[in-house]
């Protein structure tokens, strides 16, 4: 089931996540200190292009059309803050999930973090979608 950003939140900001970055980050945005927000990932990708294994936000098969696993025990996988990778929650056949936070402020770094031996063979682009709980004023 799709996640649903909850009312009075407004969409601010949307990120293309790339599968075969560098881990020195793909895209930022800034955030104010004490306000509530709703990120939104989705899409899929993959990981060793050749043997067709899928990730996602959060998942990603350990074998080509297996089942979607949850590596955070061994391995470090899916779309985090720089600062640090966070649960998206269960896995979701739509591959769309959502988290609420209030941000202690400063500009976040959006990437996919996991380790990987090879970057190149990957493939896809994930999005993650900001929603603030309120306008976003802008100084004039």
């Amino acid at each position: 089931m799709a996640y649903t950003v909850p009312e009075g939140y407004a969409k601010f900001t949307t990120l293309d996540v790339p599968t075969s970055p560098t881990l020195s980050g793909v895209a930022a945005f800034p955030m104010i200190a004490g306000q509530s927000y709703h990120l939104v990932a989705k899409g899929t990708g993959s990981i060793q292009q050749q043997l067709g294994r899928g990730l996602d936000a959060e998942f990603v098969q350990k074998v080509a059309g297996g089942q979607w696993n949850d590596l955070k025990s061994t391995m470090d996988w899916g779309i985090g803050f720089a600062s640090g990778k966070f649960s998206w929650g269960a896995y979701q056949s739509d591959h769309v999930y959502g988290k609420a936070f209030v941000s202690a402020g400063g500009t976040q770094t959006v990437q996919l973090k996991y380790f990987d031996d090879f970057y190149p063979d990957n493939a896809g682009t994930l999005t993650v979608g900001g929603n603030e709980g309120r306008e976003r004023f802008v100084p004039q």
